[in-house]
């Protein structure tokens, strides 16, 4: 902008393609309002703008899913005699697409073809991508069997998009995603780590973790590299199904291989040993983490004071909690709800109750977990008055008692010899359709 004032200081006269730039870029650094005002500055002094002009303005809004406004913009460039291009059309499509608003994707779609722009591996791919992202992977077949038929043919973008719309919405449909896989190979498009990572990613989470290491062997076979996110997926299958050794074997690789671990590789295995509570594993790891220069984030804190408040060791959940709230990363629900349970089962009922207020105070949402931890707490104690309180706040703010809260309550009343109360509960979780 100092460059372009100078250039209007020295009498120069800016060009539409100056512009185009210079609406690109301030669109880009998220000021598209400013963007808007020069784009009217420009019509003001009689420069016309074109196409590549209201690209960028369209995109700029769409990046801020401000989709209405875009839409405009490609009303205003029709009214003044701008003809569109397939990029304008994709770049509205694309942004429908981002915003799961896949009707007026398609409605969009629709008009571009029918101004004769058949549209482009871009614009296919877009739509396709998000129509699997919402689930309609049938449709999105259908774009696919269109564009091999059609044109324009897909690319590795395109098979990775409908690749993964198979694995995460028929997880298990194995037999589609190889045929998918095969017209990839066989039309002489190469997976790329993308491809090989969908893939991987889906067999450990469909628990076939030995598959998904025979993908990760192919990969160097064909010359393409891992990444951080393809042994995090990896990694967090092994953890999943009890494979210790495998996963901190497949760790030892990736730093071997140079690939350097993320707060999200750290928090896999974290979170992996603690499910197992192997909390002296899971805290040499975390040490590991922070000597590496990685603080560690709110998933990892939590899956630590979890972890630790289910072997009893509350007192130590505690320090790290305290850490969190000093240093950093704010406690989440989850936090707050794995402290306050270990402190009620350690039978700390004060200090579960302080920290329950202080989730009030600050704002911090409670869910039927936080609620029924706390409950159970009161009613081990027979603190019955405090049940009625906890009960009453939990349905005022919006969070409907579940089966496990129930039982909470009717085992308590029942072991204090209150079976009457206890039928009351079992008929009123009828009547809730619990």
């Amino acid at each position: 902008m100092k460059l372009f004032s100078e250039m209007i200081g020295r009498g120069i006269s800016p060009d539409v393609h100056t512009f185009s730039i210079l609406i690109d870029a301030i669109c880009k650094e998220g000021m598209v309002k400013k963007a808007q005002k020069l784009f009217d500055l420009i019509i003001e002094r009689g420069v016309e703008p074109d196409t590549i002009t209201y690209n960028a303005l369209m995109e700029g809004y769409c990046l801020h899913r401000k989709l209405d406004e875009a839409e405009n913009v490609l009303h205003s460039m029709v009214v003044r005699g701008c003809e569109p291009n397939v990029i304008s059309y994709s770049i509205l499509i694309n942004g429908y697409c981002k915003a799961k608003k896949l009707d007026e994707a398609m409605q969009i779609f629709e008009d571009m073809r029918s101004n004769g722009l058949p549209g482009d591996v871009i614009t296919y791919t877009s739509i396709i991508d998000g129509l699997c992202k919402v689930g309609r992977v049938a449709a999105a077949q259908e774009l696919f069997m269109e564009m091999q038929a059609r044109g324009p043919s897909p690319n590795v973008y395109t098979y990775s998009a409908i690749i993964d719309g198979l694995c995460v919405c028929s997880l298990g449909m194995w037999e589609d995603v190889e045929s998918y896989v095969n017209k990839m190979v066989n039309s002489g498009v190469s997976p790329d780590v993308v491809t090989f990572g969908i893939m991987i990613d889906a067999f450990c989470k469909d628990g076939n973790t030995e598959k998904a290491q025979t993908l990760l062997k192919l990969m160097s076979t064909r010359s393409v590299s891992p990444d951080v996110v393809t042994y995090n997926s990896l990694i967090d299958g092994l953890c999943k199904s009890g494979q210790w050794k495998e996963a901190m074997k497949l760790f030892s690789e990736m730093i071997g291989r140079g690939i350097s671990p993320d707060v999200h590789t750290f928090s896999i295995l974290i979170n992996g040993y603690c499910k197992a509570k192997k909390l002296d594993e899971a805290m040499q790891i975390f040490e590991d983490m922070r000597s590496n220069g990685l603080p560690g984030d709110v998933i990892t804190y939590t899956s630590i004071i979890d972890g630790l408040c289910k072997v009893g060791k509350v007192a130590a959940a505690q320090e790290l909690f305290m850490e969190m709230q000093a240093r950093g990363p704010s406690p989440n629900v989850y936090t707050y709800s794995a402290i306050i349970d270990g402190l009620c089962k350690d039978k700390q009922i004060p200090k579960a109750q302080n920290l329950f207020e202080e989730m009030i105070c600050k704002g911090v949402a409670r869910d039927v977990f936080t609620y029924s931890s706390i409950i159970q707490g009161v009613c081990n104690l027979g603190m019955w008055e405090d049940v009625e309180s906890y009960v009453n706040k939990m349905v005022n703010s919006g969070v409907s008692p579940d089966v496990v809260t129930f039982s909470i309550m009717i085992d308590a009343l029942c072991k204090d010899g209150k079976t009457e109360k206890a039928q009351t509960l079992l008929k009123l979780m009828s009547t809730r359709s619990v």
